[in-house]
């Protein structure tokens, strides 16, 4: 799998709040292709749309896609591989989201909630991938037989979820992985 393989479509829409308040745009993207020894090529994708209820919002999505990116880079120079990522490992990444976001804010002499954000993420190996959703992104994928054709891996639920790991249902990190 190369890094030319890959076509990333990405699209970013002011949010009804942020057009009611007269702000920009607060969606943040990461997208690369790292190659650790062992493993060959892997994907790793960071989509964060800030909350427009939130101050620090686009501040908030800058962090989330710096920090979960970095924390994947982590995982796989440390040898991990999609097979062994847990759910644990995941809570991890957020733990660290939610640390750098309470000291930012402490820093800046704001409450957390100013730094609000959704977060989805796609981390793909040769022949296995893996999506997180935190709040209320939507996650889409294709196949190589049918590139234009796009089924739903992840779709946006109502709602304001604040720097929680959490889905509407489960209370947790909504975590998904599927193999091709």
């Amino acid at each position: 799998m190369s890094a030319l393989a890959w076509r990333l479509a990405c699209a970013a829409v002011q949010g009804a709040t942020h057009a009611r308040l007269g702000l920009a745009c607060e969606d943040r993207v990461r997208c690369q292709v790292i190659e650790p020894p062992d493993c060959g090529a892997v994907l790793v994708g960071v989509v964060s749309d800030g909350a427009g209820t939130a101050q620090r919002g686009a501040v908030g999505a800058e962090l989330a896609c710096s920090v979960f990116e970095d924390s994947v880079a982590q995982f796989y120079a440390g040898g991990g591989h999609l097979a062994t990522l847990t759910r644990e490992t995941v809570l991890i990444w957020v733990n660290s989201y939610q640390d750098t976001i309470r000291d930012r804010a402490q820093e800046e002499c704001l409450a957390p909630r100013n730094f609000a954000c959704t977060v989805v993420m796609a981390i793909v190996e040769s022949g296995l991938a893996a999506f997180v959703q935190i709040g209320d992104g939507a996650i889409a994928v294709s196949q190589l037989a049918k590139p234009d054709e796009f089924a739903c891996v992840f779709w946006p639920q109502d709602g304001e979820y604040v720097m929680r790991p959490t889905s509407p249902r489960t209370r947790t990190p909504v975590i998904t992985s599927s193999s091709r």
